[in-house]
């Protein structure tokens, strides 16, 4: 009997949150902030009153050099 877990989500589908994404670019949660506010980072995904970003952009963002969006 094969067993699936719905809660189960790919790395690369996942979502990160302000903080880790700060971590992840070693600067504060302040200046997600503002570059977010600016629009120098990918797009996030808002959920509600939730505001993540996904995984796989941010990765593939950082691995292009860190250009604006839509700045190619």
């Amino acid at each position: 009997m094969q067993s699936h877990n719905a809660n189960v989500v790919p790395a690369a589908a996942a979502l990160i949150t302000v903080a880790e994404l700060a971590n992840l670019l070693g600067v504060s949660v302040r200046t997600v902030w503002r570059k977010e506010s600016t629009g120098y980072l990918p797009h996030p995904v808002r959920i509600g009153g939730l505001v993540r970003w996904r995984r796989n952009e941010i990765m593939q963002w950082i691995e292009d050099g860190c250009p604006k969006p839509g700045k190619q």
